[in-house]
């Protein structure tokens, strides 16, 4: 999946921009109330978008060495 270029020039982008530029226009909000609130939803949402990456990248890893095992070019191993 990570290999397309759909997640490399589009999906994967998107989502990194959601956690670097999540940034909060204090003058969009009516009230100090309001603002806490879109901050912490702002917050969440580039927390959860970088937990999953974090997931996306370690299936991915997973996905290689499993390959790699069925291919012989890394014995299976005890626990691994």
């Amino acid at each position: 999946m990570t290999s397309t270029e759909g997640w490399q020039k589009v999906i994967k982008p998107l989502l990194t921009s959601k956690i670097s530029n999540s940034w909060l226009d204090p003058r969009k909000t009516s009230d100090e109330k309001d603002f806490f609130h879109q901050y912490t939803v702002a917050w969440a949402t580039a927390n959860a978008v970088d937990e999953i990456l974090k997931i996306i990248e370690s299936y991915e890893e997973r996905v290689k060495s499993l390959r790699a095992k069925q291919q012989e070019d890394e014995p299976y191993r005890i626990g691994q």
